[in-house]
């Protein structure tokens, strides 16, 4: 196995709605020299909130991928929405990922959302730490978010850093791995992290934590045994022996800071190195050979394997056309290469290949096993399909997204429009797997159905915005079938003079009630219904 997959992380960060996901991955752009200056999502500035939307009303609404390098290692990292209307970027981006950070409020603490993504971590058994944000903040509590972690999300929570907080403010945190306090400073558009020892007033703070980390890291036998020894165990030992827990889901580590003022982010980077999985860590990726019946096989992260990845997300770019965002799981894929589709059966040869930084692309060569990267000009891809040597065909688990929930009337206010949106409406629907277009049968209404207001709102002002549709949204139309509950008979006869004379067509009609259907009653005697009367309705169901 080539020494460099080790040196790959594939992290997401999670978190419920205004917990301060963005503001964490902008900071860590900025520690990692990705960026000098980071962006503020209440200016509109933030650089992995790229959408128009998302600037203007501060919330990311589709997961944006970035690679930062950090102490030799490459980390691919994606920044996924807060709100639950767009889950399925929470849930695409957790089938390719190793590993997540899960962000908390420091104020609020476990939240709806921290709940619903931390059980899709759970679902996919992705290894994560949590990261207790804003502790400048008033009402901060570190000691209810963890025992929230511990009582409402059942996780195996315990503290790797504790705050130092005086008069309301953040001085630094208790680094209790190394027992070491840590400031940081802000300079020179940089942040100095300064490691010092404990003071005499924070020791008993000091003592307790690591001895409740210690019982809940340690697990091997020789470190054990060194520890009983000579009661000192070495950063290293800690972190070899947490890092199996973790990967086991037995730990689950947190840290702490406030992202805003740059206070955490560099050693939760650490943390991220040292007790989160590589692509070598984890299983190997299972799939469906396409060849005979379609047999199980299993593909391990190595370049001499054949090749095979996963489009989890595409995209349209007004350069480049559509983009599929891709893992790499096994062998490599390379600029020329040919590839198989096998839900399509089509091949193709890759002409593009990007590393992907928030909107802009970076020319690749080649993408390895481990790898998340974006392939250009593919033809009629899908959310889930599978890309493989043509020579060992696999078909990987597809994504399955959720119904949705919610359903509004869309059409063009003109008819020379009525063409247009029809085109315009493919891109959202091979966008966003969980966009349904249906046609009701009885009113011939065009219904947009999603995860709630908001994710429909923002599709349908994409439209107008991106196309220059002028497009009437309303909630759709109910139908009432109404039935007669008596007999009744009429005739009718239609002329039409024309200059070959008078043409004349009758019309005999009988109506007779039908049983099980929906019955109409009348405040009057009446051979059939006529317009005016009034009427009640009832189900005979």
């Amino acid at each position: 196995m080539a020494p460099m997959i080790r040196r790959i992380r594939n992290i997401g960060i999670l978190a419920h709605i205004d917990a301060g996901k963005t503001t964490l991955t902008e900071r860590i752009l900025m520690a990692t020299g990705r960026i000098r200056i980071p962006g503020e999502v209440d200016d509109g500035t933030a650089t992995m909130d790229f959408m128009v939307q998302e600037r203007e009303r501060g919330i990311t609404i589709g997961a944006a991928a970035t690679r930062v390098g950090w102490r030799d290692h490459v980390i691919h990292l994606i920044d996924t929405p807060g709100h639950v209307d767009f889950t399925i970027e929470v849930e695409r981006s957790l089938r390719v990922l190793d590993g997540a950070i899960v962000v908390l409020s420091a104020s609020e603490g476990v939240q709806p959302q921290t709940e619903h993504v931390w059980a899709q971590a759970d679902a996919r058994r992705v290894p994560r730490l949590v990261f207790i944000n804003k502790l400048d903040r008033v009402g901060a509590d570190f000691e209810r978010c963890l025992s929230d972690l511990q009582t409402r999300l059942n996780a195996p929570a315990v503290a790797f850093q504790l705050p130092v907080v005086e008069d309301g403010r953040l001085l630094g945190v208790l680094d209790l791995v190394h027992s070491r306090l840590l400031t940081f400073t802000r300079k020179d558009r940089g942040v100095i992290v300064q490691s010092e020892p404990v003071p005499e007033s924070l020791e008993v703070e000091l003592t307790f934590g690591r001895e409740a980390l210690l019982n809940a890291a340690l697990h091997s036998d020789p470190v054990m045994e060194r520890y009983l020894t000579t009661g000192v165990v070495s950063p290293a030992d800690l972190y070899a022996d947490a890092r199996q827990r973790v990967l086991e889901g037995a730990l689950v580590p947190v840290f702490c800071g406030a992202a805003k003022h740059h206070q955490g982010v560099q050693p939760l980077l650490d943390a991220v190195i040292e007790l989160l999985p590589s692509p070598a860590d984890v299983e190997p990726c299972y799939g469906l050979s396409a060849v005979g019946r379609g047999t199980a096989e299993r593909r391990r992260p190595e370049l001499s394997e054949p090749a095979c990845a996963l489009v989890f997300k595409l995209l349209h770019d007004r350069d480049e056309g559509l983009l599929a965002f891709t893992r790499v799981y096994s062998g490599a894929l390379r600029v020329g290469d040919v590839v198989l589709n096998p839900r399509t059966g089509a091949q193709q040869t890759i002409t593009q290949l990007f590393a992907a930084h928030a909107e802009e692309l970076e020319p690749v060569s080649v993408a390895e096993a481990g790898a998340i990267t974006v392939v250009a000009g593919l033809t009629h891809p899908i959310t889930g399909d599978t890309l493989c040597d043509p020579g060992a065909p696999l078909l990987l688990e597809a994504l399955t997204p959720p119904s949705p929930v919610l359903g509004v009337v869309i059409e063009a206010e003109t008819i020379e429009s009525e063409e247009r949106l029809t085109a315009a409406l493919q891109r959202p629907l091979l966008e966003d797997p969980t966009l349904r277009l249906t046609v009701d049968p009885q009113t011939g209404q065009r219904v947009l159905e999603g995860m709630g207001e908001l994710h429909l709102e923002i599709a349908v002002e994409r439209l107008r915005r991106e196309h220059g549709l002028a497009l009437r949204v309303g909630q759709p139309r109910v139908t009432y079938l109404l039935a007669p509950s008596l007999s009744a008979e009429g005739e009718g006869t239609h002329r039409l003079v024309t200059g070959a004379g008078e043409q004349r067509a009758s019309l005999q009609v009988r109506l007779t009630p039908q049983p099980d259907t929906l019955q109409v009653s009348i405040d009057r005697p009446a051979r059939g219904l006529r317009r005016g009367d009034r009427q009640r309705a009832s189900c005979g169901c």
